[in-house]
Parts: structure tokens; sequence; C-alpha cells
């Protein structure tokens, strides 16, 4: 397929475009092909924590939308009495299209958001540019349809942005997090994907921002090393990803009888 930019995809539209995204490739290099095939079999139920994250992510770098795509829960409903459960199933009833949050939740994105957009680097950041584009391509070394949707596009600066919500921005916690989580191979692979048909990006940046009070902000910049083992990582991916394709053989873990080493820390 030719390269594309859309601008115009929900994140629905987008999760159900049969490119390869940076997830299935995460969950290839850090498990197997045989769970990122049942990934893409059966996607889970988002969990309260993936939930918290897409509306922090509309907040944040939709605000405009906030009215059309959040409701907010109102508080005292009683779902024990008639009244109570007539009341509850209306308000479902009349946001279903809406992400429903309570009202603690709100007041913590609420919250959040003013931590972010009252610091001046992250108005920097976030005060050009395009929220979550819908990125295309095709893979030159293995013909693979490719995708990816940053969070943030600055182009004047030049700059990816990925907004992370985490419980400890401090910089020793993130990066282990960072690492764990495969955020080195997501960096790569969406800076190869906005080179492809945006520009020639110089940073890719995260925005972390910590999910409790005081709700801290820390900014960092993917390091050269950081990037270079992440393509090293997500090339691996696709290639794999590519070859399970071709056999219609997504294999998991190796049949054969394995070591049991105790961990570092243990010796």
């Amino acid at each position: 397929m030719p390269g594309e930019i859309r601008f115009d995809l929900s994140a629905e539209e987008y999760h159900a475009h049969a490119a390869v995204g940076s997830t299935t490739l995460k969950t290839i290099h850090a498990k197997t092909p045989a769970h990122a095939r049942a990934q893409l079999d059966g996607p889970k139920e988002p969990t309260p924590a993936m939930r918290f994250g897409t509306a922090l992510h509309t907040v944040l770098l939709e605000p405009d939308s906030v009215g059309r795509r959040i409701a907010v829960l109102p508080e005292g409903i009683d779902r024990r009495t008639k009244a109570g459960k007539a009341d509850w199933d209306a308000f479902h009833a009349e946001n279903a299209e809406r992400q429903v949050v309570t009202a603690d939740d709100w007041a913590k994105l609420k919250a959040i958001q003013a931590s972010v957009r009252g610091n001046p680097l992250a108005l920097a950041l976030l005060r050009h540019g395009y929220a979550e584009p819908s990125i295309f391509w095709d893979d030159g070394d293995t013909g693979t349809a490719c995708k990816c949707r940053p969070d943030w596009l600055n182009e004047a600066a030049r700059v990816v942005v990925d907004l992370k919500s985490t419980q400890d921005a401090e910089p020793r916690a993130f990066e282990r997090h960072a690492y764990a989580l495969g955020y080195h191979l997501q960096a790569a692979y969406y800076l190869d994907g906005v080179r492809e048909l945006a520009f020639e990006p110089e940073a890719f940046v995260f925005v972390a921002v910590e999910k409790e009070p005081p709700y801290a902000v820390a900014f960092y910049q993917a390091s050269a090393s950081f990037l270079e083992a992440g393509r090293i990582a997500y090339r691996m991916a696709l290639a794999t990803f590519a070859e399970c394709e071709a056999k219609g053989e997504w294999p998991g873990y190796p049949a054969a009888l394995q070591e049991l080493l105790l961990p570092p820390w243990a010796a």
C-alpha cells in the first residue's frame, strides 16, 4: 500500500487497520509470536489504567473535543432504587458514544491538565502541531504494511512527542520503566514512520506525568543509544512478524528443556 498520513481517523479505526503497529512488535520482542497473534485475534478489554490514559490524551492533546468524547458520571446515583437505576440507564444511553469517567477521575484529569499546561516546556512542545495522526507505510525490507499513531507531531520544532502517565517520573525509575515496556522500540519505530511521510524529526521526547499529587511532569529525550537499541529490536520483531505471516505459523516458547537459573540479584 502507498504511504499515507491521515488526520481524520478515530482511534478505533486506526486500531482496526490490518497494518502492524508497535504494540504487536513489542509483544513479539518481549514475549513470542504466539502472544502477538493472540493479541491480534482477540484484543483484550481495556483496563482501567488504559481507559484513564485514553481520557488523559483527550484532555491534554485535544481539549476542544472533550465535550464530544468524555462524559462525567454524576455523583449520588443510587442504583439500588428504581429511580436511581433509571437515572443510571438514562445517563449511559445518552452518553453511549462518549467515554464515561467518574467524578474522582475527572478531578484528577483536570489537575494533571493544569500541571502539564502550566509547564512552559510542555506548552512549547504542544503549542504547535498535530494530535494523533495515523501514519501508514510499507517497510522497504520486508514489504510489511506498517502503521504508527504518534501522540503529537511538532513539525516546527521537528519533534515527535509521546505522552506517558506513570506512577513515578523520577529519572532512574522512568528509565527502568521505559526499557521494560519497550518504549525504546516504540520511539525508533515511530521516528522511522514519521520520516517516511511527514518530516525529518530531530528528537523523540517523552512527556512523563505522574498520576498522583503533585502530578509532577518530567521530560526525556530519547538518546542515540536508546533509539539504536529500539531500532535493532523493532527490525528483528518486524522480520519475525513477516516470516510468521508468510508461513502462517506463530510459535510460542521453545519445545525444549531449559535450565532454570537464579536471577542476578539472587546470585
